[in-house]
C-alpha cells in the first residue's frame, strides 16, 4: 500500500492529514488527538504495515496500553 492509499483510507476513517516541510504527513485522530508520522515514501516493505498497525490501535483504543507494555522497563528481557 503507497502512502496516497493510506492517506485516502485515513481521510475516509476521519483522520485529518497535512503535509509536513519534509517529505512526510502528519496525521490527527480527532477523537483523541493522538497524532502518527506517515513517510512519504516507505524505507522498507514493512514501515507501511507497522503504521497501519499502529492505526489500527489508535482507533480502537489501545494505543495506550500498547505503548505502556512497550516501553515499561519491567517488561524487558534481562532486566532483574
Amino acid at each position: 500500500m503507497k502512502a496516497k492509499q493510506v492517506i485516502k483510507r485515513l481521510k475516509a476513517n476521519g483522520w485529518t492529514v497535512e503535509r509536513t516541510n519534509s517529505s512526510h504527513y502528519k496525521c490527527i485522530h480527532i477523537e483523541t488527538g493522538e497524532i502518527l508520522y506517515l513517510a512519504g515514501s516507505a524505507s522498507d516493505a514493512r514501515s507501511t504495515r507497522n503504521f497501519m498497525a499502529h492505526v489500527k490501535r489508535v482507533e480502537n483504543g489501545k494505543a495506550a496500553e500498547y505503548r505502556e507494555a512497550r516501553f515499561n522497563p519491567e517488561n524487558r528481557r534481562g532486566i532483574g
